[in-house]
């Protein structure tokens, strides 16, 4: 429908080579349980008069919601200029044309407010599986702070907060910050806080707010997985709320490893290759840059969120290495060690025997 009504346009198809043309995408957002559809048409305005581009939008909706397209059943109508972003200049914001601001969706019995360009599972099914492979991984008790890193428009933390006694999310955007507050609202959850920021500015004073024993980091980056440094700050939410931060100290991650309480971290991936570099630094052995334990994979879990693709999202739970276990490991490789400099020491004595 909406390819015709583009056929049937004076604007032309953007041309990703030439930068020419006008319209550039469309994403549809379609709620499982309440058949609500959101539209968001992208266009680069170029340079069209604003005349122009007012009698656009007035064609756009009409056709929605009056004409041909009113077949659809659209509940939700955005448009959105797509320019190529100028370094200290913000994207424009999306324009509401029609129909209702948001969509709804539920999900393991809560239900959530959907903002435009909120992040929200896709496959609402399967991601009922996925939150449900996380409480079972890192079982939380009501003694338990969970901070959400990336956490959209809360549904992770929200769906797990019955089972915790504390969840403070972080998110980057503030509209889907502004939708978590609010789904927490709808659903009568009062343990839930949640921040707008990015995670390496704010975590510190995050975790002054945990009032529980144990912190527990649940980690849902974007596909590329987590910026090294986010990543640093990461390693802070996986420690005891006792632990006292120089907030001078940039390198979180150099902190942490001279904490020996420990606790638990569950990375979310739908692209464990990309998030490959996150999941090595967890893992790197003990240094002079990084000393103390580093965090071990213990579990891993594949939940295929994307049917009939190659893609699946992977859940990996991790925990940090108890100092027995490094001394243990420690030891064995001194002996290892010991072991090949003797057989060395022999195969060189056979050599000089040999030649005499």
């Amino acid at each position: 429908s909406f390819e015709k009504f583009v056929q049937q346009s004076e604007l032309g198809v953007f041309n990703p080579e030439t930068h020419e043309g006008n319209w550039r995408q469309l994403t549809a957002r379609l709620s499982n349980s309440t058949g609500q559809l959101m539209l968001i048409i992208g266009i680069h305005p170029q340079l069209l008069p604003d005349v122009q581009l007012e009698k656009l939008k007035e064609d756009v909706k009409n056709y929605f919601f009056n004409e041909e397209g009113k077949s659809c059943n659209v509940t939700s109508l955005y448009l959105q200029y797509i320019v190529k972003k100028q370094s200290g200049k913000e994207l424009p914001p999306l324009q509401h044309l029609a129909g209702e601001t948001h969509i709804n969706e539920t999900l393991l019995g809560m239900k959530f407010r959907i903002s435009p360009e909120a992040f929200f599972q896709v496959n609402t099914t399967a991601a009922e599986v996925l939150y449900s492979s996380v409480r079972e991984l890192v079982e939380p008790t009501q003694d338990t702070t969970l901070v959400d890193i990336c956490c959209g428009t809360g549904s992770i933390g929200l769906t797990l907060s019955k089972y915790c006694g504390q969840v403070l999310g972080l998110e980057l955007s503030t509209e889907a910050v502004s939708d978590a507050k609010t789904n927490a609202v709808n659903n009568n959850v009062t343990n839930c806080e949640f921040f707008a920021g990015r995670a390496e500015d704010i975590i510190s004073s995050i975790l002054n707010r945990a009032t529980k024993k144990d912190v527990i980091a649940v980690v849902d980056p974007p596909r590329a997985g987590l910026r090294e440094s986010t990543f640093s700050a990461v390693y802070i939410i996986a420690i005891l709320v006792t632990m006292k931060l120089d907030g001078r100290d940039r390198n979180a991650l150099v902190q942490l490893r001279r904490i020996e309480n420990l606790t638990k971290l569950v990375f979310l991936s739908c692209d464990p290759k990309a998030a490959m570099k996150n999941f090595v630094s967890l893992a790197l052995p003990s240094s002079k840059t990084y000393r103390g334990a580093p965090w071990v994979p213990i579990r891993a879990v594949a939940v295929d969120m994307f049917p009939h693709t190659a893609h699946c999202e992977l859940v990996v739970y991790f925990e940090r290495l108890h100092s027995e276990t490094q001394e243990a490991l420690s030891t064995d490789s001194t002996v290892l060690s010991t072991v090949h400099s003797q057989k060395q020491t022999l195969s060189e004595d056979a050599i000089v025997i040999s030649t005499v």
